[in-house]
């Protein structure tokens, strides 16, 4: 990677390489260190967006309900997909939700509960790494912030998205945005989660 004051050019010699190489100073900035099977997931879903955005266009309600209507494969590649447009949306894309007239935490719980359902419905090897990343989304959410921050200087959440990512997620730099206002103290409640 090539450095300049304001500028950073990544090159490699894959689209994968590339992609992996963005995650890892993202995770580095972000100060988190991302699983392996988490950083895999994030790497072929940024290569995977890269290539195809047509889902995020879609209603996320409206795509979380069609799962209703499905069964065995096609649900659950339904529910993949819902809960890798809302991972996508909520990290890249967070403006979307005002122009939505929804908080960027909505996009998060849609997208938690559809990672956490089809965890549900997989045999074990597989359930077990949708539950993961349902359990991460935090902190994926954070290196995509930190990706969206390499091109967009200004913060990208208001403080009471970055309030409600705290508290759903934990997310560490939704807290230090927290921090940053004036006499803010903020405080976890201490709800029942379902994830």
């Amino acid at each position: 990677m090539k450095s300049d004051a304001n500028i950073s050019i990544h090159t490699a010699e894959t689209e994968t390489a590339l992609f992996q190489q963005l995650v890892l100073d993202a995770e580095d900035h972000a100060h988190i260190s991302l699983s392996e099977n988490l950083e895999s997931y994030l790497v072929f879903l940024l290569q995977r967006f890269h290539k195809n955005a047509d889902g995020l266009y879609e209603p996320m309600a409206l795509k979380h309900l069609h799962t209703e209507t499905e069964s065995g494969r096609a649900r659950q590649d339904e529910l993949r997909d819902t809960g890798d447009s809302c991972l996508i949306l909520a990290g890249l894309f967070p403006e979307q939700a005002k122009r939505r007239m929804v908080n960027v935490s909505y996009f998060v719980r849609l997208g938690r509960s559809s990672y956490h359902s089809l965890a549900c419905s997989l045999k074990q090897s597989h359930a077990e790494l949708y539950q993961h990343i349902c359990l991460g989304f935090g902190a994926m959410l954070d290196v995509l912030h930190v990706i969206h921050g390499f091109t967009h200087k200004q913060h990208i959440l208001t403080p009471m998205d970055a309030f409600e990512l705290w508290q759903q997620t934990g997310s560490q730099r939704a807290l230090i945005q927290i921090n940053q206002g004036r006499s803010a103290v903020p405080v976890r409640s201490h709800q029942r989660r379902l994830f």
